[in-house]
């Protein structure tokens, strides 16, 4: 459900509601559907709802990680699966509007015992960089904005390989443009540390177990470290455990065999040339896999194949296996049939019914 208004927002539930905005509909969109479909939680900190194929409580290897098929690491000793190294120092939603009076300032402490730091935070209504000045500790962070966002809020995020001191520190916001007073707003801000890249996996396309910190400061575990759209809006997909579970979701709405159709057709004898009658089974399946009408390299990217296998009145049919078209003597062709469809594609490690599909087809009588 589209709103008329050119900035950023959203809303997911029964119904999926984003606005028109340039940069943050598509953006949003994708997002709230992942709750609409997927049925997933947040992965950003500072929520309330996490829950899902993207969400874990506990780090025992005797738990039921959701995403446990897809760990990069997943023969770990011990009793505990390995979790990243994190944590947050501080994270709040201010929504608060800027002024060029005072500025707006938090301070938090640090251990001083991580190598790296990611300060994270959103705007919106700074177009310009020489609009704001964002400090930790009277430090310039070098903020820049997003080159066309205007006045649409926008997510941040300023990564630093160097440790925080042990002790109090203070993130600043300061508005330097007067005419952007009432418009200007601080929508967000965090503070995290991170171990060094022994400790915390950074790089994309690693599967661990992630911290993540909600509005409580309750610790859940997340998939990857910022690969999915439902933990930065900004990124373009999701990562392949919620991908797993659009796809679960979307076959169950389903049924991969839609149907079975039975003609009769005259052929000739390859060797006597005489006149054969021939009975005729057509498969219907979801248009996946190879049956794809456009998309076929989508097929082979994702490595999607059907397995059909056939049997009659109990009796395997081999030389029909992966077939969606029987031809069959007329002669010999009544029967009880059975088709057992199997879809798989490497988007898709857990076992489920959803992927998997059985169809019985009675033929009565031979051809006339």
């Amino acid at each position: 459900m589209p709103g008329n208004d050119p900035l950023y927002g959203g809303l997911g539930g029964r119904f999926t509601v984003i606005t028109s905005s340039y940069l943050n509909g598509p953006l949003v969109l994708r997002h709230e559907l992942g709750h609409s479909i997927i049925n997933v939680g947040e992965e950003y900190d500072g929520a309330y709802g996490y829950s899902g194929v993207n969400s874990g409580y506990n780090s025992s290897t005797k738990s039921n990680l959701p995403w446990k098929q897809w760990l990069t690491n997943p023969s770990q000793k011990g009793e505990q699966y390995r979790v990243e190294r994190s944590v947050m120092l501080f994270q709040g939603y201010p929504w608060t509007m800027l002024n060029t009076t005072t500025a707006w300032k938090v301070q938090f402490t640090s251990s001083g015992s991580y190598s790296r730091y990611l300060v994270k935070f959103s705007l919106s209504g700074i177009p310009e960089k020489s609009n704001l000045k964002v400090e930790l500790d009277g430090n310039d962070l070098g903020w820049e904005p997003e080159p066309i966002v205007g006045l649409d809020r926008w997510h941040y995020d300023i990564h630093r390989s160097e440790n925080l001191s042990a002790g109090v520190h203070e993130l600043t916001f300061t508005l330097s443009e007067p005419s952007l007073e009432g418009v200007a707003q601080l929508c967000s801000a965090e503070v995290l540390e991170l171990g060094d890249e022994s400790e915390f996996v950074s790089k994309p396309g690693h599967y661990s177990l992630y911290p993540t910190f909600s509005m409580n400061n309750e610790t859940s575990y997340r998939p990857t470290n910022q690969d999915c759209l439902m933990r930065t809006v900004t990124k373009p997909n999701f990562c392949k455990a919620c991908m797993e579970g659009l796809w679960i979701n979307l076959l169950r709405r389903v049924r991969l065999i839609e149907g079975i159709t039975e003609s009769c057709a005259e052929v000739q004898h390859p060797e006597s040339g005489r006149d054969l009658s021939e009975k005729i089974l057509e498969l219907q399946l979801v248009p996946l896999a190879h049956l794809r009408i456009d998309g076929s390299n989508l097929a082979e990217e994702e490595n999607e194949s059907y397995t059909i296998l056939w049997s009659k009145d109990g009796e395997d049919l081999p030389e029909y296996t992966n077939k969606t078209s029987l031809r069959i003597n007329s002669a010999h062709s009544v029967g009880n049939y059975t088709v057992h469809v199997q879809f798989s594609t490497d988007a898709v490690r857990k076992a489920h019914r959803a992927l998997g599909g059985t169809l019985d087809h009675q033929i009565l009588s031979p051809c006339s």
